[in-house]
C-alpha cells in the first residue's frame, strides 16, 4: 500500500475560522537561531519558541508555523499567549515537521496556506526524523523489528525513506536560497508493495510463490481482526545509517529475509490459510545513498541465495507521485518515442529490451520547465523492465525478472532524482549512467593468435565512455587516447606468446578490459659464409734432410706434443696431412715416368714416387707447428732410399691448401 501523509498534517484542520486580533500585527521568533538542526527522537528532547509581538496585548494569542513552502505550512502550536509583548512556549520536538522550514508566529486565525506573512518574521530551521517500528509485544513474532523511518535535509532538497516493503523513497522536495520549498515529487518510489486495487498479487514472487519482506507484519489477515505479525516467522530487518549529520549526505543499509506463507499462496493472506512464515531461501539487501545535495537518490538492491540454490525473481516496483492540489501530472518514457502524457488505469506503456531504463516526471502538466512550486522527477533502472502498469494517474508499476544463481547473489540499481527543469535531470540520468556503465575499449590491431617475427609491434585500439574520456594503459602502461576514441602504441615483445592487456578506466572506477594474445618468434640466424678460402700452408722445411731411422715412431694421430724435425705455419687451424713416396727407378712413357718393365727397358731413365707407409695427420693451430719425425710411420720403419713428403692443409670446411714437398734420405745409421 502506498504509504498515507504524515500523521501530524490532519493538525491542518484544526485550524478553525477565527478572527484575528487586532493587536498582533507584526512579530519576530528570536528563537531558535537560524540554522538551527533538530533531529527528532534521537533521543526525544524538548523545543522552545520564544519571540516578540510589538504592539500585542497580554490577552492575544499567536499560532506557531513551521513555513515550509508557498502552499505547505506546518502548524506546530497553536493559542500561544503573549505576555508583554513577548511569548514563549516548550514543547516536545515530535511536534516539528520533518523538513527545512521557517519558523513564525502569526496572529491566532491566520489561514496557514493564503494567509499574508509578509509582517513575520522568523528563523529557518532543518529537521530530520529518525524512527525504528517493530512489532508489538504478545504477537506471534513478538518485539520484531520489521521497518525504519528516516527524513533527511541537505542544502538542495529533502527526502524521507522508508523499508522496502513499505514505502522506499517516500517523499522529496526541493529547498530554495529565499527559504521557501517546492512541492512534493516522489511519494513512494522503489518499493515492493501494492494496492491490491490494482493487481490481484502481491510486489514480489520467489520461484512462483508470493513473497514478502520485513514489513510482512503489517498485511492485515481475516479482513483485518488480525495482521501477519500475529504469524510466526515475521523477518526481522537489519536497518544501519552512516553519516547523514546536519546537511551531509545520507547512507542507508537494510538487509531482511523474503518469506512466503508455509501452506500456499493466498491472497489476500488469511490465518486460515497461512499457519505462518517460512523463508523462501532469498535474503534482500538495500543499499540507499541520498547525494547531490539531496537532489539525488541512488538504490542498490541485491538478492542473495541462502539456501545454495537458484530461484527466479518475479517483482513489481511501486513508483507514486503527489498531485499537489489536484495537479495532474505527466509522464515520458524516451524508449517509446513519445513526449510527455498522462496516463490512467489501466493504462499499460511497454517494456524495454536493454538497460538503462530511464522515465521522466512532471508533477504538474501545465507547470513550465523550470517552475520552483512543481519540480520535476526522474526514475531510472539499470535493468531491462517488463510492461509498465498504470495504476492511476500518479501510481504506476514497474516489472523486473531477475534470476538469483545457485549460491551467489544478483544485483540491479534504481535511481531517483528531482530538479526544476529537464536538461538537470537529463545531466542527473547521464551522471548516473556513467556510474552504471563501464567504459568501452577494443584493440583493433592486430588481430588475435597472430604470429610475428618482429621484436617490436604497433598496437591499436579504440576507447570511449559515456560522459567523459576514460584513461587507458596497455599492458599497465598509459596510453595516449584521441579526440576520435582511438589510440596506440609501439610495444617490445618476448620470445614465443604475448598477451596484450588494453584496460579502459572511466572516472567512476569502472573498468573494462580487451586482450591479445601475439606469438613472437624470431627468425633464425643467418648460416655463417660459406668458407672456400683454403687455408695457407707455408714455411714446410725439415732440420735434416738426410737421416736416419730414430729409435721412437712417429705418431700417426695428434698425440705427439713435443719434438718434431718438420716445420710449417697454418693460417688458419687446420687438419695436416704428412703422406710419404719412395723414390723408383722408372722409363719414361707418354710423357710420364712408369715402372721399368721388359717392353719399356730402352725408354729414357727416370725417377718416379710410389707410396709408402700410412699417411700421418694431425690437427694444428693457426701459426708455427713442429712434427718430430723419426723415419717411422707407426711401428714400421721406412726402409733405405730417397723420399719425397707431400704436406697438405685442410680447414673445417673441406677447402685444402696446395701440396708442399720435401725431400729426405734414410741412410744406414
Amino acid at each position: 500500500m502506498r504509504r498515507l501523509a504524515p500523521v501530524l498534517l490532519a493538525l491542518l484542520a484544526l485550524l478553525a475560522p477565527a478572527t484575528a486580533t487586532a493587536a498582533v500585527t507584526t512579530t519576530e521568533v528570536t528563537s531558535p537561531d537560524a540554522g538551527d538542526f533538530f533531529l527528532v527522537g534521537d533521543p526525544a528532547k524538548d523545543v522552545t519558541v520564544s519571540g516578540v509581538a510589538p504592539g500585542a496585548t497580554n490577552s492575544d494569542v499567536v499560532d506557531l508555523l513551521c513555513r515550509r513552502g508557498n502552499e505547505s505550512d506546518y502548524i506546530m502550536w497553536q493559542d500561544v499567549p503573549v505576555n508583554g509583548e513577548a511569548f514563549s512556549v516548550t514543547f516536545e520536538d515530535h511536534v516539528l515537521p520533518a523538513a527545512r522550514c521557517r519558523v513564525l508566529a502569526v496572529a491566532d486565525g491566520t489561514d496557514a496556506i493564503s494567509g499574508d506573512f509578509s509582517d513575520y518574521d522568523g528563523p529557518l530551521i532543518t529537521v530530520d526524523w529518525r524512527r525504528r517500528f517493530s512489532t508489538d509485544p504478545g504477537d506471534a513474532s513478538s518485539d520484531v523489528p520489521f521497518d525504519w523511518y528516516e527524513a533527511h535535509s541537505q542544502r538542495d532538497a529533502f527526502g524521507d525513506f522508508l523499508g522496502v516493503s513499505s514505502c522506499g523513497v517516500c517523499d522529496t522536495a526541493l529547498y530554495y536560497d529565499d527559504g521557501t520549498m517546492s512541492n512534493y515529487v516522489h511519494y513512494s518510489n522503489g518499493y515492493l508493495d501494492v494496492d491490491e486495487e490494482a493487481v490481484d498479487r502481491p510486489a514480489a514472487r520467489v520461484d512462483g510463490h508470493n513473497a514478502y519482506g520485513s514489513r510482512v507484519s503489517e498485511i492485515d489477515v481475516d479482513g483485518g481482526s488480525k495482521d501477519g505479525a500475529d504469524l510466526e516467522g515475521v523477518p526481522p530487518i537489519d536497518y544501519v545509517r552512516n553519516g547523514g549529520g546536519p546537511g551531509e549526505e545520507l547512507e542507508m543499509l537494510e538487509e531482511e529475509d523474503l518469506v512466503r506463507c508455509a501452506d500456499g499462496d493466498p491472497y489476500p493472506v488469511t490465518s486460515s490459510e497461512c499457519d505462518h512464515w517460512i523463508s523462501t531461501g532469498v535474503r534482500f539487501v538495500r543499499r540507499m545513498a541520498q547525494t547531490r545535495g539531496g537532489k539525488l537518490i541512488l538504490i542498490s538492491d541485491t538478492f542473495r541465495s541462502v539456501d545454495g540454490a537458484e530461484h527466479a525473481l518475479d517483482l513489481l516496483w511501486g513508483q507514486a507521485f503527489r498531485k499537489p492540489n489536484g495537479a495532474v501530472g505527466s509522464y515520458q518514457f524516451p524508449w517509446n518515442g513519445d513526449g510527455y502524457a498522462t496516463h490512467d488505469d489501466p493504462d499499460t506503456v511497454p517494456g524495454t529490451a536493454s538497460a538503462p531504463v530511464s522515465i521522466y516526471v512532471r508533477t504538474k502538466s501545465s507547470a513550465p520547465d523550470g517552475d520552483r512550486a512543481f519540480p520535476q522527477g526522474l526514475v531510472m533502472f539499470d535493468h531491462a523492465v517488463g510492461d509498465i502498469r498504470f495504476a492511476d494517474p500518479d501510481y504506476f508499476l514497474v516489472p523486473t525478472a531477475l534470476t538469483v544463481p545457485a549460491g551467489g547473489e544478483v544485483t540491479m540499481r534504481q535511481a531517483y532524482a528531482l530538479a526544476t527543469t529537464r536538461a538537470e535531470l537529463a545531466g542527473y540520468a547521464g551522471e548516473v549512467e556513467d556510474q552504471w556503465i563501464a567504459p568501452a575499449i577494443e584493440i583493433t590491431s592486430p588481430a588475435e593468435d597472430v604470429t610475428v617475427n618482429a621484436p617490436e609491434l604497433d598496437v591499436a585500439g579504440r576507447a570511449s565512455d559515456t560522459r567523459s574520456t576514460p584513461t587507458v594503459t596497455l599492458n599497465g602502461e598509459a596510453v595516449a587516447l584521441g579526440a576520435d576514441g582511438t589510440w596506440a602504441r609501439r610495444v617490445t615483445l618476448q620470445p614465443g606468446p604475448n598477451t596484450l592487456t588494453a584496460v579502459a578506466r572511466d572516472a567512476q572506477g569502472n573498468e573494462t578490459t580487451a586482450t591479445r594474445t601475439v606469438t613472437f618468434t624470431p627468425p633464425s640466424p643467418p648460416p655463417p659464409p660459406l668458407d672456400t678460402v683454403a687455408p695457407a700452408l707455408t714455411g714446410v722445411s725439415l732440420t735434416n734432410r738426410v737421416f736416419a731411422v730414430a729409435r721412437g715412431r712417429t705418431p700417426v694421430a695428434a698425440a705427439a706434443k713435443r719434438g718434431t724435425r718438420v716445420r710449417y705455419s697454418l693460417s688458419e687451424p687446420a687438419t695436416v696431412t704428412f703422406a710419404f713416396s719412395r723414390a723408383r727407378a722408372g722409363r719414361r712413357v707418354g710423357g710420364r715416368c712408369r715402372k721399368a718393365t721388359r717392353s719399356n727397358r730402352r725408354r729414357k731413365r727416370c725417377t718416379r714416387f710410389v707410396r709408402a707407409g700410412r699417411t700421418i695427420r694431425r690437427t694444428s693451430p693457426v701459426g708455427r707447428s713442429t712434427l718430430r719425425f723419426t723415419g717411422r710411420i707407426g711401428r714400421r720403419a721406412l726402409r733405405r732410399g730417397r723420399y719425397r713428403m707431400a704436406v697438405r692443409a685442410a680447414d673445417a670446411a673441406g677447402n685444402r691448401s696446395s701440396a708442399r714437398r720435401v725431400r729426405f734420405r734414410i741412410v744406414r745409421r
